[in-house]
């Protein structure tokens, strides 16, 4: 943050569900004007902005304007055979979020094709099993979409032998 020097500055912040701001840090601009407040790491898209304490030294009367950091679903795929072109798809979800939509694609000539949704349980673990007709090497992702909670996730690329 960059402001008056020598201002006391409050940073409030709030994470859904929540709508309501909180304090969650605050500090004392140096003699530049300048604020580095220890990083803020919420586990959901989180809202915040930066206030001049009252009875702070210096002139300037407003605040900022609120800034959301948005919270990217980390995902994780793993895949294991089960039977003759029979296939367990499985992963997590990062922060662990119940109920969150997760969409898997089968990567053809740099399209995705969606090929099954699910949601994560209550300990964000989500399952696909999936039978093939066909057989060969296929590459496949996990999305989650954007929502109220959190940004859009996308797990890394997990290639796969069908047979």
């Amino acid at each position: 943050m960059h402001g008056s020097p020598n201002a006391v500055v409050e940073l409030y912040a709030y994470s859904r569900p929540n709508t309501t701001y909180g304090l969650v840090r605050t500090g004392t601009t140096d003699a530049n004007g300048d604020l580095d407040f220890t990083p803020v790491k919420p586990g959901t898209n989180t809202r915040l902005y930066a206030h001049y304490k009252n009875g702070s030294t210096t002139t300037a009367t407003s605040d900022s304007p609120s800034i959301v950091i948005h919270v990217h679903t980390a995902l994780s795929l793993s895949a294991y055979r089960d039977g003759v072109r029979k296939y367990h798809f499985q992963g997590t979800n990062l922060p662990r979020r119940p109920g969150q939509l997760i969409t898997l694609y089968r990567i053809s000539g740099g399209q995705e094709i969606r090929t099954a949704t699910v949601y994560t349980d209550s300990t964000g673990t989500w399952r696909i099993n999936r039978t093939f007709t066909g057989s060969g090497t296929f590459t496949f992702v996990v999305r989650t979409s954007a929502n109220n909670n959190n940004a859009e996730g996308r797990s890394n690329e997990r290639v796969t032998v069908i047979h």
